[in-house]
């Protein structure tokens, strides 16, 4: 560069450097005397707390002022001053003029900003307070405090981008500097709501929420500096508005950009969460997730053909009607194609056509995601989130809602239909918190009724739902002072009892057809090896058969429709984590398959669908020859 260039551009720096260090003298000043005012009006406590609370403060309060001091009179004091002509007969163009009044106060904001923070860090140290240590109590300051100190960073550089764009055609730094805070702070909040709706995984938010906060900046100092450049359209006012369009335009358009980049799924990508068999057996729907956010339903043919995603972005746990003609679903997704607080229940057809509401305003859970139950006329749905129960039609009006924590059922878990589609079944503690209570709630008369009522702990076999509603249910009663449970079937009518079996091994309970029961039943011998003896029970007549005996002990069970096949997930001695997973034939024989395959159903006499949440698979099984060919992905 020239001399003759170089000197303007240094001696407009140099003009900038003596109007803009009084707000690096002022930082530093106040942070030396910060604590002498906190002090004042707080008496009786340690200055190590007020050293900390300092830092606080200068993060919240002091820093923001200094950058919208620099930020306002960048251009607005010469406006104000009139000194605009003077400087533009300088050999320098409007860009050049620009760009060094406002590295100039970027330079002024961060030296006041980084010299009050180190007053104040040497001032925490010598009153023996914990200086920056006290910010990672937080957890997830803790685990990204670099992320988070950028992040800090960058919202101080949307505040002073907001203010240089406001400069750049207001005349008052006190006007500017107020439009500046009040437009940062609406990015701001809009751009935070944003992304901590989108769920997603907490360590990508903070990256690219980071890369968004930098680009909203560069897009705000763009127009700035086209502003600058073009008078004429400040003096008509047509560029500052075009200019602010521009930005509102940027700040719309980059969510729906991150939204489509983040959140796309692929096949090999997918995290699997839950699954469901249409009554068919030809269609599987399933939850798929992105890191274990940003869930949806995908739907495919259960031989992996035709595979798409049937829902979209937030929404789970799909549940086929008993007709085939309704998947119901669970939904977080706000009008926006946010996260919403709360869920809303919904259906479509497995084609997704007429996907629509059924209820919406439900308490989520902590912890878990509602799982919906249709009825056996495929004509209502039925879901427990957050201490309520819906019950709504699932092709047209009418919403029960019920708080249970006003009910004889407080706390109680759904457990589906009975079979003449009246009633919702649910499974509760007893009324003083021991035993077990299975109630009744008739969704047209709004009435309950207590079906059946035991002192003793039970479990029920969770894995088996079935579609044509309950006429007998099958429960597992804890023997007291003994882990041995015994089996009844408790009548969905009348609430009446059956003893079928003791030693029972919990949750190995599967009915594959209304008149059928299996089970299998724990043993150990002297020398405490455990062994599972796998049985059916025909209720009409009461006949029972052995299918099986195998080493360890069977948590699920699984019997095919042809009930001449069993998939089993036992737990064997000597080894320490995973079940394994066995097909088990009529004859006894037993054929590992690989560990962590839970059954998802049998779409036919001789297939098994099966699904492995480790490694996010979904696989078909030839009964057979124990072959498993995975499908997804």
């Amino acid at each position: 560069m020239s001399a003759t260039t170089t000197s303007p551009v240094r001696a407009i720096a140099w003009k900038e450097w003596r109007e803009q260090r009084p707000v690096l003298l002022m930082g530093v000043l106040l942070s030396a005397l910060l604590p002498l005012f906190l002090a004042a009006g707080s008496a009786g406590v340690e200055l190590s707390d007020l050293a900390d609370v300092q830092l606080v403060v200068l993060a919240c309060l002091v820093s923001p002022t200094f950058v919208l001091a620099t930020g306002a009179a960048t251009l607005a004091g010469e406006a104000g001053q009139g000194t605009f002509d003077f400087l533009l007969t300088r050999p320098v163009s409007r860009r050049t003029l620009w760009l060094v009044k406002v590295s100039m106060g970027a330079a002024v904001s961060l030296s006041a900003v980084v010299l009050s923070f180190m007053v104040a860090l040497l001032l925490s140290g010598l009153a023996g307070g914990s200086g920056f240590a006290s910010l990672s109590e937080f957890d997830l300051l803790e685990k990204f405090d670099g992320l988070v100190t950028g992040m800090i960073a960058l919202i101080l550089v949307v505040v002073y981008a907001a203010t240089v764009f406001f400069s750049t055609f207001l005349a008052r730094p006190i006007t500017a500097a107020g439009a500046g805070l009040t437009a940062s702070a609406m990015i701001l909040a809009v751009t935070f709501f944003f992304w901590s709706r989108l769920d997603l995984d907490p360590g990508s938010v903070v990256v690219f929420l980071i890369g968004h906060l930098a680009g909203i900046s560069l897009v705000i100092l763009a127009a700035s500096l086209a502003l600058f450049c073009r008078p004429g359209a400040v003096a008509t006012r047509r560029g500052p508005i075009v200019a602010g369009l521009a930005i509102l335009a940027s700040l719309a358009l980059s969510p729906v950009v991150a939204v489509g980049w983040l959140t796309q799924l692929s096949a090999e990508a997918a995290q699997l969460e839950t699954a469901s068999l249409s009554p068919t057996g030809g269609a599987i729907a399933v939850t798929a997730s992105r890191d274990l956010n940003s869930p949806r339903v995908l739907l495919m043919r259960a031989d992996g053909s035709e595979e798409g995603q049937l829902t979209p972005r937030l929404t789970m746990n799909p549940a086929f009607s008993p007709d085939g003609m309704w998947i119901a679903y669970v939904s977080r997704r706000s009008w926006l194609g946010l996260a919403a607080n709360d869920l809303s229940l919904r259906a479509v057809r497995p084609d997704g056509r007429e996907d629509h509401l059924i209820a919406e305003g439900i308490p989520p859970e902590e912890y878990w995601s509602p799982f919906p139950i249709i009825s056996p006329d495929s004509a209502r749905v039925a879901v427990v989130s957050g201490g309520h129960l819906i019950v709504g039609s699932i092709d047209g009006p009418g919403v029960v809602e019920v708080d249970l924590d006003r009910t004889p059922s407080k706390g109680a878990a759904l457990l589906g239909w009975t079979q003449d589609s009246r009633h919702v079944l649910m499974q509760s503690r007893g009324r003083d918190g021991e035993g077990a209570l299975i109630l009744t709630f008739d969704p047209d008369a709004q009435t309950w009724r207590t079906l059946w009522e035991s002192e003793r702990y039970f479990g029920l076999s969770g894995w088996y739902d079935p579609p044509e509603g309950y006429a007998m249910i099958p429960v597992v009663l804890e023997k007291e002072d003994v882990e041995e449970w015994d089996l009844f079937l408790v009548s969905a009518k009348d609430g009446s009892e059956i003893k079928i079996a003791e030693g029972v091994c919990r949750g190995s309970v599967h009915m594959p057809d209304p008149g059928t029961l299996a089970w299998a039943d724990c043993r150990e011998d002297d020398g405490g090896a455990q062994t599972s003896r796998i049985r059916m029970r025909d209720l009409a007549i009461g006949a029972e058969r052995d299918m099986a005996v195998l080493a360890g002990k069977i948590v699920r069970l699984s019997v095919s429709p042809s009930m001449d096949r069993a998939f089993v997930s036992r737990r064997l001695a000597g080894k320490n984590e995973g079940l394994t997973s066995s097909l088990v034939g009529s004859g006894g024989s037993a054929t590992d398959l690989p560990d962590g395959w839970i059954a998802i159903g049998w779409p036919g006499p001789s297939r098994l669908l099966v699904v492995s949440y480790l490694e996010d698979r979904i696989a078909v099984v030839d009964a057979m020859t124990g072959t498993l060919r995975p499908i997804l992905p």
